[in-house]
């Protein structure tokens, strides 16, 4: 018997899928973690002070919901950003 017989193979590791996307997605998900932040921020200060009220409570419900909207727009943006970044989904 040969020597190569002999060795164990070693296990192939799967090809990790590399995305391509229109903008640099590290960018776009650095971009979308600082909008985060600062909707986490403005929440916390405008809900502390509708609690004390020195601002009204709908102040507060909007503020959140805006907030949500932005980050829910943000999320889709990556979303698309990768999915018609990689175009090779056209030739299927």
């Amino acid at each position: 018997m040969s020597e190569q017989t002999m060795q164990p193979q070693q296990p192939q590791q799967p090809e990790s899928r590399r995305y391509t996307a229109f903008i640099d997605p590290r960018k776009t998900r650095f971009g979308l973690f600082i909008l985060s932040s600062i909707c986490v921020l403005a929440c916390v200060v405008v809900s502390i002070l509708a609690i004390w009220d020195y601002t009204h409570n709908d102040a507060a419900y909007k503020l959140i919901a805006s907030c949500g909207v932005l980050i829910g727009g943000g999320i889709l943006f990556e979303l698309l950003n990768r999915k018609f970044g990689d175009l090779s989904w056209l030739s299927k």
